[in-house]
């Protein structure tokens, strides 16, 4: 393979590809990573994991520090607008894996400790933020162990970066 040759390009860089990225990493994959920000996404979008999501940080090396940031999750309730609980249960249980059965999160944290994982690792080999444009913007182009190239469309300017892969992910 050439320096841009990869096994998997993948584009998105949210929790889920940081953890694609370090899965893959940690399995011998060479993977490209494109994202469409120059920088990790400091505000929240998900606040809740479970002992399941635990158990997967755990075999990529970033439990603990994300527990650490974690609030145990000890009660669940849903209340109307006059405060009355409609709904409610405990949770402050441990999971069957071992881990506390909830969690909340402050998600920047979370893709903090992913993103210290995959870069101390060298698990993705290329993390190219501000590369690629996500979603409707994206250009793949002729992938499956032909040349691909992943850029930004027209009105972006077409900054483009041909790599050659032989499968590539995206991130939704």
């Amino acid at each position: 393979m050439r320096g841009t040759d990869f096994d998997v390009v993948q584009i998105g860089y949210g929790p889920v590809g940081q953890t694609f990225a370090a899965l893959a990493g940690k399995s011998g994959c060479k993977i490209g990573v494109y994202e469409r920000y120059p920088a990790l996404y400091g505000l929240p979008r998900a606040g809740h994991i479970d002992h399941e999501i635990m158990r997967i940080l755990q075999s990529i090396g970033c439990a603990t520090t994300v527990e650490r940031d974690a609030l145990r999750s000890n009660k669940y309730e849903w209340r109307n607008n006059a405060g009355q609980v409609l709904l409610d249960f405990e949770w402050n249980a441990d999971g069957i894996s071992g881990w506390a059965s909830d969690y909340l999160i402050f998600q920047p944290d979370l893709e903090s400790a992913l993103d210290g994982i995959v870069r101390a690792e060298k698990l993705g080999q290329h993390v190219a933020p501000n590369k690629a444009v996500c979603g409707d913007e994206c250009c793949l182009t002729q992938f499956c162990g032909v040349p691909l190239v992943v850029g930004r469309p027209a009105r972006y300017g077409h900054d483009q970066t041909p790599c050659c892969c032989r499968d590539a992910v995206r991130e939704y």
